[in-house]
């Protein structure tokens, strides 16, 4: 009988043990869940106001169709600057995904894992953004090298990670549509009648860019 007494003393211990956890762990989940709900409704305080704030402004610049001034060379200089940068970054981005999936493959199976890449592709931006914040001295030669070099390693992950699927889907040639945009934007090549209406001026910029990009894709 004692041996019984003992066992049952036993199992209600177990059970009254499962029961605390049980409790512990639900109690948990729901302050987990409480917390949760708190972070998020935060967040979409800080959120919808700066998403409203970029809504408003595309909304703004989508319907502003008021004729570009040609005789102002400074603005014009700053969108070919602009521009210029877009097509350099796109540059990079592509000669990465190339070197990714055709150079630097058999290199990166033997030292990374894809969640590594992945990782590198979240983290990298992070890196340059607080390195931006925290650097305010740097130059604008500096600031451009770090975004050339992230646009490369990113491009260089991507394009290990999705392989020829990636050069198939997305050619090389994406940096000559911003690269055509500038020239269009250059006191010194455009005329005014192609820079002064926007409508003309990106109807023309991206028909030139389709096919100029169609031509080097065709002759590679």
């Amino acid at each position: 009988m004692e041996v019984i007494y003992r066992y049952g003393e036993q199992i209600e211990t177990t059970v009254e043990t499962m029961r605390r956890r049980c409790l512990a762990i639900y109690d948990g989940t729901i302050s987990l869940g409480q917390k949760m709900m708190r972070a998020l409704e935060k967040l979409r305080e800080y959120a919808e106001p700066i998403i409203y704030e970029i809504s408003e402004s595309i909304q703004t610049a989508v319907h502003d169709l008021s004729p570009l001034d040609a005789s102002d060379r400074e603005f014009r200089n700053n969108l070919l600057e602009l521009y210029l940068s877009c097509s350099v970054l796109s540059i990079g981005i592509s000669a990465g995904e190339i070197s990714g999936a055709l150079v630097l493959g058999m290199l990166y199976r033997k030292i990374f894992d894809w969640w590594w890449e992945v990782l590198l592709v979240i983290l990298l931006p992070c890196h340059v953004y607080l390195t931006f914040r925290k650097n305010a001295a740097l130059d604008e030669t500096e600031r451009r090298v770090n975004l050339f070099g992230l646009g490369l390693a990113i491009g260089s992950c991507i394009g290990h990670m999705m392989g020829y699927r990636l050069i198939s889907t997305l050619p090389s040639v994406n940096f000559i549509q911003p690269l055509i945009l500038a020239l269009m934007v250059d006191p010194e090549l455009s005329p005014p009648t192609v820079y002064s209406q926007r409508l003309n001026l990106l109807a023309t910029g991206t028909g030139a860019g389709i096919a100029a990009a169609t031509f080097l894709a065709m002759i590679h």
